[in-house]
């Protein structure tokens, strides 16, 4: 081998039992998740917030998102949230509302009541969602549907 090689490869070697101990240092520090800091995500009841919904640079409405409560979803503690949207433009007129409640322990849809009223178009659905069994009832219909996600939100 040549003088240059051994000493770049000297280089590589050093370099390389130099660094693993600060790298070892490094991953003792960083403690492991645990179940309740990766689900950090609280929201707290009371808490609001307003958009105003544009066309153009025309204002033509508001929204809003908002926490109203904790209640109980069939003795589950859920949070009580709902999404407004209203406005429009002259014989277009908007009025969206989405409420969801989502249990406070795992984090997952519970029900969702949708009131959907654009222009012309009106519908009403409301769904229950059984994440322990993995289903959801919707309109109270009877009709139930297997989901496409292990833990639907």
């Amino acid at each position: 081998m040549s003088k240059i090689t051994v000493a770049t490869l000297r280089a590589i070697v050093a370099s390389a039992l130099m660094a693993s101990p600060s790298l070892a240092q490094e991953i003792e520090r960083i403690a492991p998740a645990t179940a309740s800091s990766e689900r950090a995500t609280t929201l707290i009841v009371g808490e609001r917030l307003e958009y105003d919904v544009k066309f153009g640079r025309l204002r033509v409405g508001r929204g809003s998102m908002e926490v109203r409560e904790t209640t109980d979803v069939r003795g589950r503690e859920a949070w009580h949230t709902v999404f407004a949207v209203g406005g429009g433009i002259p014989f277009f007129r908007v009025d969206d509302r989405l409420e969801s409640w989502i249990d406070t322990q795992r984090f997952t849809s519970l029900r969702v009541s949708q009131h959907t009223n654009e222009g012309r178009y009106h519908r009403e659905r409301h769904v229950e969602f059984f994440p322990e069994r993995s289903t959801m009832l919707e309109n109270g219909e009877g009709r139930e549907e297997e989901p496409t996600v292990d833990e639907p939100l």
